[in-house]
C-alpha cells in the first residue's frame, strides 16, 4: 500500500494532520507548507518519506510521533519553532540526508533514536537554539557526517548514549566547521566507554562540564587556544572570561548565560564550575597518556593545575602556596623556559642580596661590589675550599647561601623535568 502527497502546496492559518496512522504503508510527502502551524503530532510513520518539502511556518509540531524507517531529504524548516519533544525514531535505519533546520529554536529534546542506524547526513542545523537535551540515543551507530552546527547556542546536555555516537566532517573538506556557534555537551551519560566519538572536529567552542571525558575517543580535534603556549577546554576560557569581564567571550541566546550573572550565586557557580573543569582536565589528561598523546596531555596536566591554584584563596593564589610556586618556577614542570628563567632569576638576584646584607672583599678590605658577590655566589654554588681567603661574609649572607643552595637544585630538577618532558612529546 503507498500513500503519497506530491508536489503539493497548503497555504492556510494551521495544517493539521495529527494522529496520521501510517502503518503497514508507505507515505511520501513533497511540497510545500506555508502555514503558520503544522501539526502532526502524536502520529505514526512507517516507511514515510518526506522529500524535497518546504516548510513555512510559525511553529512545526511532530511533537511525540513515532517513526518507522523514516527518513527526512532535502528539506528545509523555517519559521519561529520546530518541535520533536519525545519523539521516537525506529526501525532499522532513521535518516536526515541534506536537512536544513532554520528555524529559530529546534527542540529534539527527550526524543529516543532507537532505529538500528540513525544518519545525520550534510545537515545544516541553525537559528539561535538548537536542543538534544536529554535525548537517548540507542542505536547500534548514530552518525552526523558532514553535519554543520551553525546555531547560536546547541545542547546535547544529559543525553544518555548506549552505543557509537559519531560526529565528524570529511576531512578533506577544512572550510566547514561541525560546531560553529556554541555548544554543550554537560552531564552526558555514556554507557559504554567510547560510545561517544569526535573526528576531524573542530571543539574550541565547545562545553563538557560533568561528562565523562576518559570515556570519550577524540581523533585529529581541534581544541580552544588558550595562549600562545597551550590549548584547553573552552569550558576554561567562559570561566576567565566570567571572573575577569563578567561576560562571555561572544554574545550567546539569553538561555545560555543563565547562571554566569546572577550576582549572588556567582561566587559559588565560579567555585564549582573551576572543580568540574579541574576534574574535566584530569579526564583529558588520562585519556590523551593512554593514547600516548604527550603533547597535548602535557597541556591538560597544565589546565588540571591551574584549576587547582584558582581554587586557593587569592594571596595564596599569587605566591604563598606551592601550587603558586610550581607555577611560577616551572609552570607545573611543563614549561623549561619558566624554570631556566628561575634559575637565572636566583642566580643573579642573590648577589644583590649579599651586598646588601654585607660581603667584604679579603684582599681589598673593602666592600665587594656586584661582580665580585656574582664570583662569590658562583664559589659558594661550586663548594670551592679557597672562598674564605677572598671574601669576607657577614653572619646574614652565610645563611643566604644557605637558603640558595636549597632553592637551585630543587629549581635544576624542575628544569630537566620539564626539559625531559619537551623531548618526551
Amino acid at each position: 500500500m503507498f500513500t503519497a502527497f506530491v508536489n503539493c502546496t497548503f497555504e492556510s492559518d494551521e495544517f493539521r494532520a495529527s494522529n496520521i496512522q501510517s502503518s503497514g504503508s508507505e507515505f511520501h510527502f513533497s511540497g510545500a507548507l506555508n502555514c503558520k502551524k503544522v501539526d502532526f503530532s502524536y502520529s505514526k510513520f512507517t516507511a514515510a518519506r518526506f522529500g524535497s518539502i518546504e516548510f513555512n511556518a510559525g511553529v512545526i509540531s511532530f511533537d511525540e510521533c513515532e517513526f518507522s524507517n523514516t527518513g527526512f531529504h532535502h528539506c528545509n524548516f523555517r519559521g519561529e519553532l520546530l518541535t520533536f519533544h519525545r519523539a521516537k525514531f525506529l526501525g532499522d535505519r532513521t535518516e536526515f540526508g541534506e536537512v536544513g533546520f532554520r528555524t529559530k529554536r529546534t527542540h529534539f529534546d527527550l526524543a529516543r533514536f532507537e532505529a538500528d542506524k540513525t544518519w545525520f547526513g550534510g545537515v545544516n542545523f541553525g537559528g539561535e537554539v538548537m536542543d538534544f537535551s536529554s535525548a537517548k540515543f540507542k542505536s547500534q551507530k548514530t552518525e552526523f557526517i558532514d553535519t554543520q552546527f551553525e546555531s547560536e547556542y546547541t545542547a546535547f546536555d544529559s543525553c544518555e548514549l548506549d552505543n557509537h555516537v559519531l560526529f565528524s566532517r570529511y576531512p578533506e573538506d577544512n572550510s566547514k566547521r561541525v560546531f560553529s556557534g556554541i555548544t554543550s555537551f554537560e552531564s552526558v551519560d555514556l554507557v559504554k566507554n567510547e560510545s561517544l566519538v569526535f573526528q576531524h572536529t573542530d571543539l574550541s567552542s565547545v562545553r563538557f562540564l560533568n561528562t565523562d571525558l576518559a570515556s570519550i575517543l577524540f581523533v585529529d580535534v581541534t581544541w580552544a587556544r588558550l595562549s600562545s603556549f597551550r590549548i584547553g577546554l573552552f569550558d576554561e576560557q567562559l570561566l576567565h572570561f566570567n571572573t575577569k569581564t563578567k561576560a562571555p567571550a561572544q554574545p550567546v541566546h539569553r538561555e545560555f548565560l543563565n547562571g554566569w550573572h546572577d550576582s549572588e550565586k556567582q561566587r559559588v557557580t565560579i567555585r564549582e564550575n573551576i572543580q568540574l573543569i579541574r576534574r574535566a582536565y584530569q579526564q583529558l589528561r588520562l585519556n590523551y597518556e593512554k593514547a600516548n598523546n604527550h603533547s597535548q596531555a602535557g597541556d591538560f596536566y597544565y589546565g588540571e593545575m591551574e584549576m587547582t591554584r584558582l581554587l586557593l584563596p587569592l594571596w595564596r593564589r599569587i605566591f604563598f602556596s606551592w601550587e603558586a610556586l610550581y607555577w611560577l618556577t616551572s609552570g607545573y614542570g611543563e614549561r623549561w623556559q619558566k624554570s631556566l628563567f628561575s634559575i637565572a632569576v636566583v642566580y643573579f638576584g642573590f648577589p644583590v642580596l649579599f651586598l646588601a646584607s654585607g660581603l667584604w672583599s679579603s684582599l681589598q678590605r673593602l666592600p665587594a661590589n656586584y661582580f665580585q658577590a656574582l664570583q662569590y655566589n658562583f664559589l659558594s654554588m661550586t663548594f670551592q675550599k679557597d672562598i674564605s681567603e677572598l671574601f669576607i661574609p657577614s653572619m646574614i649572607t652565610k645563611n643566604l647561601v644557605i637558603v640558595e643552595s636549597a632553592i637551585v637544585p630543587v629549581l635544576i630538577t624542575l628544569f630537566v623535568l620539564a626539559l625531559r618532558r619537551k623531548f618526551k612529546r
